[in-house]
């Protein structure tokens, strides 16, 4: 019966990835996924809209479930978009300083605080910028989401640890 967001999950592995890119082949590299990956959103946006523009034939009794779901897809796919855009480059910015700052040591550390704080700021701005108006309980939503975001973002250390040990590189990126 509680309010929440159920990207959660994703939005901590897509950064997640992001940070290990960085890491691995640079920030460079990272920003440029940043900006496939807001590109790829906003043709997500163009292909639910267009799929609401059909008219469905009498045979299809899909269609009226999507029509409400879809509708806010302008709003929460812009606002989306526009949060994904700023903390990704807020986190590449706070992971680049953490690395910088721990001087290339303590990986998994570096990942959990930067991934803690830039979730964070997803969580408050998407749930305001997306979910306002449309959602009953948004500080029920942004606590819920953040912890889960928490328990996914503890569970990602393993998976930190086991990419040090099977990416290679032949540089190292600042």
């Amino acid at each position: 019966g509680l309010s929440v967001v159920s990207t959660d999950v994703f939005a901590v592995g897509s950064i997640l990835g992001l940070n290990l890119m960085q890491e691995y082949f640079g920030l460079p590299a990272a920003r440029k996924a940043i900006g496939i990956n807001a590109i790829l959103l906003l043709f997500y946006l163009a292909s639910t809209q267009l799929f609401l523009a059909y008219t469905p034939n009498i045979w299809d009794t899909m269609h009226p479930h999507f029509v409400p779901v879809l509708t806010h897809m302008p709003r929460i796919i812009i606002a989306s978009a526009l949060v994904y855009f700023f903390v990704q480059l807020f986190d590449a910015q706070l992971y680049r300083f953490f690395k910088t700052f721990f001087k290339n040591k303590f990986l998994v550390g570096r990942n959990i605080i930067s991934l803690l704080i830039s979730q964070l700021l997803d969580t408050v701005l998407f749930t305001f910028a997306g979910l306002y108006g449309i959602i009953q309980a948004p500080l029920q939503v942004i606590i819920i989401s953040y912890t889960i975001k928490i328990i996914v973002i503890m569970c990602s250390a393993p998976f930190v640890k086991l990419a040090k040990r099977i990416i290679t590189t032949d540089e190292t990126h600042s």
